[in-house]
C-alpha cells in the first residue's frame, strides 16, 4: 500500500531532476536528506565532486529500485561506478530500507545513450 508522501517521493525520483526531489532519508530524528546529498554522503571518501546520473525507477508500492551511475576519483585516478539501490519507504515518505549493489571500472565511463530508461 501507497500513501501520498511515498507516491510523491517516488514521483519525484527522475534521472534528470535530482533537484526537484524531497528529502527522502533521515539518519537522525528530523534530519532528511535529498538523494543526491546521499550519494555525495556515499561518495564522500572519494575526491572531488562526483558526477552522479540516475535512471528512470521501477515502482511497486512502497518500494523502488533506481540505477546509477558515478564518476569519481579515488587514490588519484578516475573510476566509474554503475549499481542499483533497492528502496523501501515508510508512510512519511523517507527510505526506511536501502541496499546498493555495483560494480567499478578503471576510467571515465559514462552513461551509454538510452541508459536508465
Amino acid at each position: 500500500m501507497s500513501c501520498g508522501a511515498e507516491s510523491r517521493t517516488i514521483a519525484a525520483w527522475t534521472p534528470r531532476q535530482p533537484h526537484a526531489l524531497g528529502p527522502t532519508r533521515g539518519t537522525a530524528p528530523g534530519a532528511r536528506w535529498t538523494p543526491l546529498d546521499y550519494a555525495r554522503w556515499a561518495l564522500a571518501e572519494e575526491e572531488g565532486d562526483p558526477e552522479v546520473w540516475w535512471g528512470e525507477p521501477l515502482l511497486a508500492g512502497n518500494r523502488a529500485v533506481v540505477e546509477w551511475w558515478a564518476v569519481t576519483v579515488e587514490n588519484g585516478e578516475l573510476v566509474s561506478l554503475a549499481g542499483t539501490s533497492w528502496l523501501r519507504f515508510s508512510p512519511d515518505g523517507r527510505v526506511a530500507e536501502q541496499h546498493d549493489y555495483w560494480g567499478s571500472i578503471p576510467g571515465r565511463a559514462l552513461p551509454w545513450e538510452g541508459w536508465g530508461s
